[in-house]
């Protein structure tokens, strides 16, 4: 993995890159570093259980994605002198920026995501997910605990094991929905790293005195005028056993397939649902200010 060193063309502050690990530091008056803040000390190579390997980085770093980040709050960063200034870490990254982490050992700054989820460590994850099932589900824990070749992290297994725990979120978002009895549809469409255009689809409603907003899902957008995109919608809905007569407003950018007064989406949905009320989106709005 490619390491990325401090003494660098200078930036302003880390850039959160998936392509890599570590990012550069940039300016900063600093002085001696007090390590007694230093995260633990693993020896390279070492494993928590049996064939499970560390993730890429120091051994000062987190080694589990439950541990949490790595970053040491010393009164003092080492600074380095180059082209006539003093770099070192700037103490305010670690607040502003909640995926960094800084490694005492050295002197360098990794994006900690970047480090534990990365397509090298990838099996770690998987192993991760099913850890992380175990604790609520007695039977998957006495799975694991069983041959020692049953890991179960074939990429079939671990898509399987994601459908699941999708359809039992929605589930659970389709029953609060059904108790609360009105919802709010929040829309909007994006193109993807193919090209493809999705449709991301929210709901939003109060339950038991608190409000939720919860993400059913991507959806991919067939065609891009009003009639598909309703279409898609309305599916999306039917899926997640949410009735549609139970909307009261529904939110969507400006372009005119969306808000279209005449036969705009929002017109369209209005037609079967009356009293689905259109607000323009105001992130949105606040965008075009």
């Amino acid at each position: 993995m490619e390491i990325f060193k401090k003494n660098r063309q200078r930036v302003d502050g880390p850039t959160n890159t998936c392509g890599a690990s570590e990012v550069d530091i940039g300016d900063r008056d600093g002085e001696n570093a007090d390590t007694t803040s230093a995260g633990p000390q693993l020896q390279e190579g070492t494993t928590h259980t049996q064939g499970e390997k560390l993730p890429p980085g120091p051994k000062d770093l987190s080694q589990l994605p439950d541990s949490g980040r790595t970053c040491p709050d010393l009164k003092r960063y080492p600074a380095t002198e180059y082209s006539g200034q003093s770099k070192s870490f700037n103490k305010n990254w670690r607040n502003q920026f909640t995926w960094l982490e800084y490694s005492v050992t050295q002197d360098a700054a990794f994006c900690f995501a970047c480090r534990l989820f990365s397509h090298t460590h990838f099996s770690k994850t998987e192993k991760y997910l099913l850890d992380m099932i175990s604790r609520y589900d007695e039977i998957v824990k006495k799975k694991l605990s069983g041959p020692g070749n049953a890991k179960y992290t074939h990429h079939d297994i671990q898509n399987e094991l994601l459908d699941i725990i999708t359809g039992m979120i929605r589930k659970d978002t389709s029953k609060e929905v059904m108790e609360t009895e009105h919802f709010a549809l929040m829309v909007d469409e994006t193109k993807d790293v193919s090209k493809q255009e999705q449709l991301s689809i929210v709901v939003r409603y109060l339950h038991q005195q608190s409000l939720h907003e919860k993400f059913l899902g991507f959806t991919a957008a067939e065609g891009l005028d009003a009639d598909s995109l309703l279409k898609k919608i309305m599916e999306t809905l039917a899926k997640c056993g949410i009735d549609n007569n139970a909307c009261i407003g529904q939110c969507y950018d400006r372009a005119a397939v969306m808000s279209g007064h005449i036969c705009g989406v929002q017109e369209r949905f209005r037609r079967e649902v009356s009293q689905a009320v259109y607000v323009h989106c105001y992130a949105h709005r606040l965008n075009l200010c």
